[in-house]
């Protein structure tokens, strides 16, 4: 199995229980597709570099998770597809 990390920005508009609710789905995600959570690091709500989608603060997110690849693909699609993301990357970790 091969580590990775997501990290993601979630709109700054939602409230802690959504966030923890966006989370858990994210999580349980990984576990669906074969992989398993390492860590969940919760940064808070960020001020962003730039603007992105209207948006110039997001709560910050890092997801470490091992699994095979399918498993990051079907994340990065998941987190594509959700329209309390503003962005997401998911990096392979040696």
């Amino acid at each position: 199995m091969r580590s990775y990390e997501a990290a993601y920005y979630l709109l700054p508009s939602l409230d802690d229980g959504t966030v923890q609710s966006l989370n858990e789905k994210f999580s349980s995600q990984i576990g669906q597709s074969g992989g398993e959570i390492v860590k969940l690091n919760v940064h808070g709500k960020k001020r962003l570099a730039y603007t992105i989608k209207g948006q110039e603060e997001g709560y910050f997110m890092i997801l470490e998770f091992k699994g095979p690849p399918d498993t990051a693909k079907e994340l990065s699609r998941v987190l594509r597809i959700s329209d309390e993301v503003i962005r997401s990357m998911i990096v392979s970790v040696n």
